[in-house]
């Protein structure tokens, strides 16, 4: 069955905004606490996206309170198809429960260095390792969609709710697939209980706005450990017109 991403249009009160040139995100949650076996998923936006796509030259590294510095490796670069690049780095060994640990690498100098608004060094506490993948509480289920122009380009996004069983954060792997052949797979972080493909007004993962997709699901715990969404893939049918390459 395919389904028509259905989208709903809401015209803000200020329909003007701007994009800055570049940003960052990081997951977990900087402060929170992390299995000694955990994954960090960093997220390049625009101009940044070039130091984030080099970061295996770049000496990933966590660095304690005292100095010591214990290397991360790339699991993997996700590029997607709006201005955002991810990458995501594990640790080459465990790491010592209790023990508060640093991210930081080699950047150069400038306006698109790795900061965030709160904590330009982000830091997490470990605790014990995770060796047990979430589990799905029912079968992801597509929901409206949205669409808002803005001054820049427009917000288009399909909405999926999902529910798992797992004590920490989970993010979902996404893998769009297309007819022409096309595929991509990037880590999503939930909001408010839904998986939100596609892109804001200045970046974004995914362009679903035109043509057909399918959708298939992984919950990802922290420590990478993954589950396969229950059931058949979702596939949506997009609406022309609504989007462009130069939307941002």
């Amino acid at each position: 069955m395919v389904r028509a991403l259905a989208l709903l249009v809401v015209i803000p009160l200020s329909a003007w905004a701007d994009c800055s040139s570049w940003g960052w995100s990081v997951f977990p949650a900087p402060g929170s606490t992390v299995p000694s076996n955990a994954r960090f998923v960093v997220q390049a936006f625009d101009e940044a996206q070039p130091v984030l796509a080099s970061i295996a030259t770049r000496h990933p590294r966590l660095v304690t309170q005292d100095g010591a510095s214990f290397p991360l490796k790339v699991v993997e670069i996700n590029v997607g198809e709006f201005r955002l690049t991810q990458a995501v780095l594990q640790a080459k060994g465990a790491l010592t429960e209790g023990t508060r640990y640093t991210l930081r690498f080699d950047q150069p100098e400038g306006p698109e260095r790795f900061a965030l608004s709160r904590d330009a060094s982000p830091s997490w506490t470990v605790g014990p390792a995770d060796v047990e993948p979430p589990v799905w509480i029912t079968s992801p289920g597509a929901q409206a969609g949205r669409y808002v122009q803005y001054g820049c380009g427009p917000v288009i996004e399909a909405r999926v709710a999902v529910a798992v069983a797992d004590g920490d954060p989970v993010q979902f792997r996404a893998h769009v697939s297309r007819p022409d052949g096309g595929v991509r797979e990037f880590l999503l972080t939930p909001d408010r209980g839904d998986v939100v493909i596609g892109h804001g007004m200045c970046s974004g993962a995914f362009r679903v706005s035109t043509g057909e997709w399918t959708l298939t699901l992984s919950a990802v715990d922290l420590a990478g450990n993954a589950t396969p969404a229950p059931g058949p893939p979702l596939h949506f049918k997009g609406v022309d017109g609504v989007d462009s390459p130069d939307a941002g």
